[in-house]
């Protein structure tokens, strides 16, 4: 039998195109496959990304913090998370974004952990704190105590109460921003009475008979509970004190004041109101007058008044 030579090429060359088809398309059809599985992957994370920054945010939102410093760091971390958060919701997911999807959620997870550790650390020094403050002036109590009943023991009492007191002093300092008494809306007025039971306020310096003073003071949970002295003093353009003055000592400091109100605070905002009555005989004279609120020793609000 005659074999064609050229018929013969002919067959090994449509061969080879068949199995070199054939492979081709066996590549193709691995890497589809294997785009299709890498995709779905991204995808995936995507998800996973956008859950976790969702469930992130949550737990932002329901933490209650007052402490302004870290506030403020919550509220920039959080304003982070957000925005990667439209970024993961908005564009269409590659391996390069997810990867930086992840170094950014690794950095707020961080940021996130030391801002907890910041307000679970703050609670616990104002809880330690306020335990301290409290034995500390139950123990000045007991000393105070101890110094009326015995005159023999009275020199050494006083070094253990002006040693309490330094310590207690460094303990206020530490205390003082938490449990600070503040007021506001703060008013004084002069007023006369033009019947039994009514009075208008009036500038007039020559009709005024009493001087209303009224505030309110904030509340505050850190503050101890019970009553508290408050000093209201009223100086005249001359600097004079208004009224029956009296004096009160706070152990090296002094304070003149107009007048004292004993007042019960529970930690609430509580609204205080009083009058102070002028000499009967002298009257005010036209100018401006000061007046000014102590919680013992501590200056906590002032005012002025214009009188005519």
């Amino acid at each position: 039998m005659i074999v064609n030579p050229q018929f013969f090429n002919y067959r090994i060359i449509i061969s080879s195109l068949v199995i070199a088809v054939v492979i081709l398309s066996g590549f193709a059809y691995v890497n589809y496959g294997n785009q299709k599985q890498v995709q779905t992957f991204i995808e995936q994370e995507n998800t996973l990304i956008e859950n976790e920054l969702s469930e992130m945010l949550s737990r932002y939102d329901v933490l209650e913090i007052e402490n302004g410093t870290i506030k403020s760091q919550l509220k920039e971390s959080r304003r982070k998370l957000q925005s990667i958060l439209d970024s993961v919701k908005s564009l269409e997911p590659n391996a390069a974004l997810i990867s930086r999807y992840k170094a950014q959620l690794i950095k707020l997870k961080l940021e996130n952990a030391s801002i907890l550790t910041l307000v679970k650390n703050l609670e616990k020094e104002n809880d330690s704190l306020l335990v301290t403050n409290k034995k500390v002036e139950t123990s000045l109590a007991q000393t105070k105590t101890r110094l009326k009943r015995s005159a023999i023991t009275a020199i050494t009492l006083k070094k253990q109460n002006n040693t309490l007191e330094k310590k207690n002093g460094t303990l206020e300092y530490q205390l003082v921003e938490a449990k600070r008494i503040r007021i506001v809306n703060m008013n004084a007025e002069g007023v006369k009475r033009i019947a039994r039971n009514r009075i208008v306020n009036t500038r007039r310096a020559s009709k005024i008979k009493n001087i209303h003073v009224s505030f309110t003071m904030q509340a505050n949970k850190f503050a101890a509970k019970g009553d508290k002295n408050i000093y209201i003093q009223v100086l005249d353009p001359q600097n004079n004190i208004v009224s029956n003055k009296a004096e009160v000592n706070f152990n090296e400091k002094s304070l003149i004041y107009s007048r004292k109100e004993v007042v019960d605070y529970r930690n609430n905002d509580l609204e205080v109101s009083t009058f102070i009555d002028i000499n009967k005989d002298k009257d005010l004279v036209k100018g401006t007058y000061f007046i000014s609120v102590f919680y013992d020793v501590e200056l906590i609000g002032s005012t002025s008044m214009e009188l005519k």
